[in-house]
């Protein structure tokens, strides 16, 4: 099992001999890597014993062949090597060549050579979150003998506990509205999320708590005309509303992408809310799953009894389209916007 955290090899005074760095996360895994190279390496690039590979241009032998080299006049070596698993490809018998060899490195590890493993390995997902798991035998001893961190998936019902978090980390504190507005505006991706906190942190705010009317402007919205008033007018099937809100936000600025990935999110997190809605009452859990702000869990209740999930369906192919189209063409962006909403609330023929 995963035997410590990225912070407890930080605190260190050197790098252990073996790190194992596994998990899906891969951004979290370069994030990693880049504190502990600018930690133990800083001179990395003017650095002769430091070494960055990948498994595509090293074979295993190859590679502990130089890890039991001695460094060049110095104490210590560096070897990061990114794509471990692709050297356990498929079934691996007890007779395999790559294993044979990894158990022989593993036996006698040098101590004048620090290496990390970064692995994606899919066999590896999950480890540390499930009370029991059968761990690869060719992974086993790998975990005896290194230190060793797991960076499993961040699921959306977890991302406004991450922003939180990654807030915390640049001294900041946020409202659940903030964090409601970069999910609904960013992909759903840490690396993207990431960026954004970096950015609204980065600017200078009258206090260390920040607000969503203060990102708010910074996006160029205003309290009257932002995207959550857009989905409360949307799931109340208000069209008149609707266009009147989005016309107001692309007064602004060019929003239209924005507007069409929140709707995304917003309707996403609809339909998870029609799957659970019947097995529990409690607005804050229910929030917790869908991953909505439970402010506003009326707005996702009042739109799944204003839509049909057949309705919800073509939605979802609606704002493919309008993405594809406002990606593609240099056609107004208000009038594409305005044909999304009106085919959305299905009132073509009304207006």
């Amino acid at each position: 099992m995963p035997s410590t955290s990225v912070n407890n090899i930080l605190r260190a005074k050197n790098l252990p001999p073996l790190t194992f760095l596994f998990g899906f996360e891969e951004f979290l895994i370069e994030e990693a890597i880049n504190k502990m190279i600018g930690k133990f390496v800083p001179d990395y690039r003017e650095n002769y014993n430091f070494n960055k590979l990948t498994s595509s241009e090293i074979d295993l032998q190859s590679l502990f062949n130089l890890a039991n080299s001695f460094p060049m006049l110095a104490d210590e070596q560096f070897i990061i090597i990114k794509g471990f698993e692709k050297y356990f490809k498929g079934r691996i018998s007890k007779d395999n060549k790559n294993l044979k060899v990894l158990n022989r490195y593993l036996e006698n590890i040098p101590r004048q050579t620090k290496m990390i493993i970064l692995c994606q390995d899919t066999k590896l997902d999950g480890m540390t979150k499930k009370r029991s798991f059968k761990v690869p035998a060719h992974y086993k001893s790998l975990l005896e003998k290194s230190e060793s961190v797991e960076f499993p998936k961040v699921y959306p019902n977890n991302y406004a506990s991450w922003l939180e978090s990654r807030f915390a980390m640049t001294g900041k504190k946020v409202d659940r509205q903030t964090i409601e507005i970069i999910i609904s505006s960013t992909q759903e991706s840490l690396r993207d999320f990431a960026n954004q906190v970096d950015k609204i942190a980065s600017y200078a705010f009258d206090s260390d708590t920040i607000t969503g009317s203060e990102i708010m402007s910074l996006v160029g919205q205003s309290k009257e005309n932002n995207v959550f008033e857009l989905q409360k007018s949307i799931s109340a099937r208000n069209i008149t509303k609707s266009i009147e809100i989005s016309e107001n936000m692309l007064t602004y600025s060019k929003q239209e992408i924005y507007i069409v990935s929140a709707l995304a999110n917003f309707f996403k997190s609809v339909l998870r809310l029609s799957e659970i809605a019947t097995h529990s009452t409690d607005k804050f859990e229910i929030a917790r799953v869908i991953g909505a702000s439970p402010y506003f869990m009326e707005d996702y209740y009042s739109a799944l009894r204003n839509y049909s999930l057949e309705e919800i369906e073509n939605i979802f192919l609606h704002l493919t389209d309008a993405d594809l189209t406002l990606k593609s063409t240099s056609e107004s962006g208000l009038l594409q916007i305005t044909q999304l909403l009106v085919r959305i609330m299905g009132q073509e023929n009304e207006l």
